[in-house]
């Protein structure tokens, strides 16, 4: 099993999923401390409360590589398909988004029945991504996050800098409850692991992405470079991304196929 499970960030998330009533089971009220103070125990996290604003201490790992399934992962986890790591607990990204009034929904689930499978979209309040970094006269930048993810089949940037806070899983393990993107590491996904953190809205899954997603090497800074990952609302028209998004999809032919997240999630308690 890849990354380390801690109870005490989950702990925490509960206590705000309880009191931002995300959560179907009853909790009780909990008065949360003061910002400066949770800052300090969500390290690597910037919340910008007026903006709306989420900055995430990020590292470049690649440049470039075969294909990409993640912008963003933790480090020990999907480094070999991602373009950042971010220092934050993805829980602790999931805690900060509720603070500034970012109600999550749901990543991508396959429902099974009796003719098949019936796919749920991923859903959740809509986001952009950023990244900031120092351009070569050592001024700071903040440019789309998809400008530096190419469609290989067109050679275009990704279309649609549109984000879903989708809100990873949760799953009992040992009488613990764990958030299961704390586990997998995956914070911003490309396609739907079934885990996510934050996601796009498309049904592209691990299983069915054929590949589709580089990055534009040129355009990004040496491995090892300092970034900040930068979250606020997506203020653009939604349905104009979308039918974006989905004219970069139809390029590929590839039918939607089960996520295979839960080979590195932990064993349910009944497990044999």
């Amino acid at each position: 099993m890849r990354g380390r499970i801690s109870t005490i960030p989950v702990a925490l998330l509960a206590c705000a999923l309880g009191a931002a009533a995300s959560v179907a089971a009853e909790r009780p009220a909990v008065e949360m401390p003061a910002l400066d103070s949770l800052e300090k125990s969500l390290p690597g996290i910037s919340i910008h409360l007026e903006k709306r604003q989420l900055d995430l201490e990020a590292t470049v790992i690649r440049q470039e590589g075969d294909w990409l399934e993640l912008l963003a992962c933790t480090p020990n986890s999907r480094e070999h398909e991602s373009i950042l790591t971010v220092k934050a607990r993805p829980s602790h990204i999931h805690l900060a988004l509720l603070l500034l009034d970012y109600q999550p929904g749901s990543p991508m689930r396959w429902e099974q029945t009796d003719d098949g499978y019936i796919a749920h979209p991923p859903r959740g309040d809509k986001l952009s991504a950023f990244i900031v970094y120092e351009n070569e006269n050592g001024e700071p930048t903040e440019i789309p996050a998809t400008d530096w993810i190419q469609h290989q089949p067109t050679g275009e940037a990704m279309a649609g800098n549109i984000w879903l806070f989708t809100g990873s899983t949760f799953q009992r393990y040992q009488e613990q409850e764990i958030y299961t993107a704390d586990v997998n590491g995956t914070v911003l996904s490309l396609v739907n692991f079934g885990d996510d953190l934050i996601g796009r809205p498309t049904d592209v899954t691990d299983q069915s992405d054929a590949q589709r997603w580089n990055s534009f090497a040129e355009r990004i800074p040496e491995p090892g470079t300092k970034v900040t990952l930068r979250l606020r609302a997506y203020e653009g028209d939604a349905d104009d991304a979308r039918e974006q998004i989905d004219a970069q999809q139809e390029a590929v032919d590839e039918p939607p196929a089960p996520p295979d997240a839960g080979h590195e999630a932990p064993p349910s308690d009944d497990a044999e």
